[in-house]
């Protein structure tokens, strides 16, 4: 009885925040960001809202609200969203992205160094486990990622979520997160180098199952799931769409290694 009526005051929290974020979206001009798949593992299935089911394309340009993802075994998916955020989804994973607001920004605002407008991401996990490069996100942008017993709110930061039988593990390996569960509005900051684990018995207590640090507590796939989740980010930058509020476009950056290729040239300079 507890866990339906909990299920049904999350569901009325969601419409209301969605009401919340549409009339926010209208007030601070945000429009749907983009996103563009940087790498991928396996048939890993996108389905947005028309409920049509396609298979992921490498290097594609898309609308990431209101998708839903879907990895099986072996299979993976990175993507550098146009707010500088990089995202990986892990095999055996369903995420659901119900929302991705952005702030078109004027040329001047271009950077690789920061976010350069403000967003709005609001991320579901409903199993299996995601890596989040988030370093350079703008302190004024709002993104959580909400997860069967709680929810997380980030700040600037790259970490490791996973949602198991075991409850939600949690690493993060730069800046910092907050965790709150599904009954409390009190937050737990997890800082740079921290792990923890929520089981569902534990959230209920509004307790932790377990604490520890990353060098310990966390898997190597975990570790080198941040670290590409970080790559990702820096693969791409996303140019402003000028002055009339268009949103930004792609321009890939090519591999270290493109240009360490020998030269095709059919000469040589000499001295």
């Amino acid at each position: 009885m507890h866990r339906l009526l909990t299920s049904i005051a999350c569901k009325q929290l969601s419409l209301w925040l969605l009401v919340l974020a549409t009339c926010q979206a209208q007030t601070l001009n945000l429009k749907n960001g983009i996103a563009v798949v940087t790498s991928r593992g396996g048939e890993v299935s996108l389905t947005p809202q028309d409920g049509i089911t396609r298979t992921a394309q490498l290097h594609e340009i898309t609308e990431l609200s209101s998708l839903n993802i879907v990895t099986d075994l072996d299979e993976y998916l990175f993507f550098s969203l146009s707010n500088s955020m990089g995202i990986g989804i892990d095999q055996n994973t369903e995420l659901e992205i119900e929302s991705f607001l952005q702030r078109p920004f004027p040329p001047k605002k271009e950077s690789p160094d920061y976010e350069p407008s403000e967003s709005r991401i609001t991320l579901v996990l409903k199993r299996g486990s995601i890596a989040i490069a988030a370093d350079k996100i703008s302190t004024l942008s709002i993104i959580t990622v909400r997860i069967p017993n709680g929810e997380i709110r980030l700040y600037p930061s790259s970490f490791h979520l996973g949602y198991y039988e075991t409850g939600t593990h949690i690493a993060v390996k730069t800046g910092n997160i907050a965790f709150s569960n599904a009954d409390s509005k009190e937050r737990r900051f997890i800082t740079a180098s921290e792990f923890i684990r929520i089981s569902d018995q534990s959230a209920m207590l509004d307790e932790v199952a377990e604490i520890g640090d990353i060098e310990t507590a966390m898997d190597e796939r975990s570790s080198l799931m941040i670290d590409a989740a970080v790559h990702a980010s820096e693969r791409v930058v996303f140019k402003s769409g000028g002055k009339s509020g268009e949103m930004p476009y792609p321009i890939f950056i090519a591999r270290p290694e493109y240009f360490e290729q020998p030269s095709s040239r059919p000469y040589q300079f000499l001295d």
